[in-house]
């Protein structure tokens, strides 16, 4: 009963959220507003969400952080179009690490939400984000053109990995 009780709620929001973006492109065609330009990407930040709504109904059941990578990524992208529409894209050049930053803010987030486990594999999924979010900021410093911070970086990351090192054969 409770399963169809969820399921229900599901299909419900679903549907409202069809209705809502169908009122909404209707005004746009009777009103004539240029909306499609600044519309569609509302519509990866209303599939985000409901993504999320997903998740927080679905009573927080086992399994379910998986919904909250797609809700991260579309809610992400969608913001991120939304921006560029307003200033016509030209920021673009700079912004395409969003794409790579993105999937590393997603993964975040479902490692943040998922219940620590005995196995640990929940401690696995920190590696990849920290190399995605690695690779993302060398990205933004290359869209940037920041040529002069990569030696710096470079030189960090070597101080890291020595001392980093060097900690771990003390404790050991």
């Amino acid at each position: 009963m409770e399963q169809n009780y969820r399921h229900n709620r599901g299909r419900i929001i679903t549907g409202i959220a069809f209705i809502l973006i169908g009122v909404l492109m209707l005004l746009s065609r009777l009103v004539g507003a240029p909306m499609g330009k600044l519309f569609w990407p509302l519509l990866l930040i209303i599939g985000g969400l409901l993504f999320f709504v997903s998740y927080f109904f679905s009573q927080r059941a086992k399994g379910s952080e998986g919904l909250l990578f797609p809700a991260t990524y579309l809610t992400i992208l969608g913001l991120m179009f939304s921006y560029l529409n307003f200033t016509d894209w030209e920021h673009m050049r700079y912004l395409w690490p969003t794409f790579v930053f993105g999937v590393a803010i997603s993964l975040g987030v479902v490692y943040l939400f998922t219940p620590e486990d005995v196995s640990g594999e929940r401690r696995k999924s920190g590696t990849p984000i920290l190399v995605l979010t690695v690779i993302s900021v060398m990205l933004y410093l290359l869209a940037a053109k920041a040529s002069i911070l990569w030696p710096l970086i470079l030189i960090a990351l070597g101080l890291i990995v020595i001392f980093g090192g060097i900690r771990r054969q003390k404790e050991s």
